[in-house]
């Protein structure tokens, strides 16, 4: 009998500490997967919408609310490393409302790097550099059906 207790105190043993919690660093680790897709926002006057796509490409459209035909449309790619999200942007358009096309602004490289959390959801973007006093920005999800 005694030999059996033991052995279950040795077995729970094993099961509480193979399933503890996880270090602190898998915390802040997001899978890829969960932000496929189209995200948005309003910011200070502006609708700002995210398309993350499976390839690792990315569009980012930011429309004016008071002048809806008032876009730009930012193209590129993206890497994520636990919580931060690089953006590499390689082309920037405007909407023409007069030839009703995107019509191409600047192809120069520019990269952004922001800290990225899910709650549900939202994803919140972050300003990766702490003395950057920009405050974070709440996008929902959009959910489109097939």
């Amino acid at each position: 009998m005694k030999q059996k207790i033991i052995l279950l105190m040795a077995l729970i043993a094993a099961i509480i500490t193979f399933s503890a919690c996880s270090s602190d660093d898998d915390d802040n680790k997001i899978s890829t997967s969960s932000i496929i897709g189209k995200w948005y926002a309003e910011d200070e006057g502006y609708g700002c919408e995210f398309q993350f796509n499976v390839d690792g490409t990315l569009t980012y459209i930011e429309t004016m609310l008071d002048a809806p035909t008032s876009k730009v449309r930012d193209s590129g790619t993206y890497k994520l490393d636990g919580n931060k999200l690089t953006l590499q942007w390689t082309k920037s358009e405007t909407w023409s409302n007069y030839s009703q096309q995107w019509v191409v602004d600047d192809t120069s490289t520019e990269t952004a790097v922001v800290r990225i959390s899910l709650r549900g959801n939202q994803l919140i973007l972050y300003p990766d550099n702490p003395g950057d006093s920009s405050k974070p920005v709440i996008f929902s999800r959009e959910w489109s059906f097939l």
